[in-house]
């Protein structure tokens, strides 16, 4: 168990300091590892961050924090409102706490967001309450607590009266820190890889439920997983994906195979060096997350894997050279696929820059990177910005190859390489062309909106939590 956290959890200076590491083989283990009872030490032992550079310690396992951090050691029924006040200016009302300190909630979120049995369904935990019959004029007549502390009752003007729990409102208060919960349930904050990258062991994980949930906590945290041990047949991949949820299809059918072919539709059916890229840039709605099944491995000289963390390099790129990074977080540029699969012509496009922001203009939420599907119509670009944007686009090419961010190996025959198709760009070294090289790689996708729910419902089960974090 110790040398399993020493290997998953390193010092937070290690994820946070530039990682100049020399050209790596990876060799990666064959043997099962324990890792289905080292999913609570990992999920307590993480350092999580609101970015790849800062230094503020949270908890990534949310269900460990407020009401499910207290019902695993106090019990969420210890929450107890021993106050209220009414605040008719503000029109809020704000509320005492058996533990110190208060909350403030504002009159209409209360009224909207009643839990009686006919505002709210608890079945499928979702409201029943008209937005039509929300009166933006309501005023309560009377707000009380009740004698035990468990629950806020509000009477208001039309004579209804909403019943809120104590632990309910608790972890739904407007604070930061209940606000910094909820994002963590959201998404988990992304860090800087280890020296080795993360593993895991397909039995595990097709047959444990925490071995699950760890390698879909390192997957959302890292961007990348390699799971050993997997299947040598054709058409399994898709298992993997089931075992989340489902796969997501795209024109190039519900999974695929990568095998060197004459003519191929796309550069990756060949023998030749296939670049560093992310795929499909041109899906407005792509798919998040990527499977790569090594069925059979070339197993002379040829056919490495390499990855780099594209998301780092752009942190990297913002912070060495600010123009560059903002000529390509800026300029969108036209990608686009011409393919025929199946006897169907298809014909996608997307503009968008190769570094994608968030409105705040901070957060990197996409990366899109792939010489082959980049267009030559540039429409987004004008002509005297075009030298600018190629040579930021030369230097996070080099970047992304350079030996502080790139890793190189050779997957094993039946290991699977779990990427973050947003963030992990990927290519291969190339392989000898002959009829006796026989390499096979199958892959298929699925969506992060699918991994991180599946995520979330096995985060709420290994904590056994009160379902106070479910539903609204």
């Amino acid at each position: 168990m110790n040398s399993l956290r020493t290997r998953l959890v390193l010092p937070l200076a290690s994820y946070l300091q530039p990682l100049h590491r020399p050209h790596h083989h990876v060799s990666f283990p064959t043997s099962a590892c324990p890792i289905a009872a080292a999913v609570p030490a990992y999920c307590r032992s993480m350092t999580a961050t609101g970015g790849l550079c800062s230094t503020r310690k949270l908890i990534v396992d949310p269900f460990l924090s407020s009401a499910a951090h207290m019902s695993s050691t106090t019990g969420a029924t210890q929450v107890k409102l021993v106050g209220v006040n009414i605040l008719h200016r503000d029109k809020m009302v704000q509320v005492k706490w058996s533990s110190g300190g208060s909350s403030t909630y504002p009159w209409l979120w209360l009224r909207d967001n009643c839990q009686c049995p006919d505002c709210f369904h608890p079945i499928s935990l979702s409201r029943t309450f008209r937005l039509k019959d929300l009166d933006t004029k309501l005023v309560p007549s009377s707000i009380k607590v009740a004698e035990d502390g468990s629950e806020l009752m509000s009477e208001w003007c039309d004579g209804h009266i909403s019943v809120q729990k104590a632990a309910w409102l608790h972890v739904r208060a407007f604070e930061d820190k209940q606000k910094a919960q909820r994002r963590l349930i959201n998404k988990l904050p992304k860090k800087s890889w280890p020296d080795e990258l993360p593993q895991a062991d397909w039995t595990a994980v097709m047959q444990n439920e925490d071995s699950l949930l760890l390698w879909l906590v390192q997957l959302e945290t890292y961007g990348i997983v390699i799971i050993n041990n997997g299947p040598l047949e054709q058409g399994r991949i898709t298992e993997l994906a089931d075992r989340v949820a489902f796969v997501k299809q795209t024109h190039y059918g519900k999974d695929f195979s990568v095998i060197a072919k004459p003519e191929p539709s796309n550069v990756a059916y060949s023998s030749d060096p296939l670049a560093l890229h992310l795929d499909l840039p041109y899906y407005f709605y792509k798919p998040g997350v990527q499977f790569i099944h090594c069925v059979r491995q070339h197993e002379g000289e040829g056919g490495d894997t390499q990855v780099s963390d594209a998301l780092e390099v752009a942190q990297f790129l913002r912070s060495e050279k600010p123009r560059m990074f903002q000529m390509l977080s800026s300029v969108p540029v036209d990608w686009v696929d011409h393919a025929n699969e199946g006897g169907r012509q298809y014909f996608k496009m997307l503009t968008m820059p190769v570094i994608c922001l968030e409105s705040d203009g901070e957060t990197i939420w996409r990366i899109n990177f792939s010489q082959p599907q980049r267009d030559s119509y540039f429409s987004g670009c004008c002509a005297e910005q075009v030298h600018d944007w190629y040579e930021a686009l030369k230097t996070y090419h080099d970047l992304l190859y350079d030996r502080q961010f790139c890793r190189t190996f050779k997957l094993a025959s039946g290991s699977i390489m779990t990427l973050d198709n947003v963030r992990v760009t990927h290519g291969r070294t190339g392989y000898p062309k002959s009829s006796e090289v026989n390499r096979h790689i199958d892959g298929c996708y699925v969506d992060w909106d699918e991994v991180r729910s599946r995520r979330r419902v096995l985060t709420v089960q290994h904590r056994h939590d009160d379902g106070i974090y479910r539903g609204l």
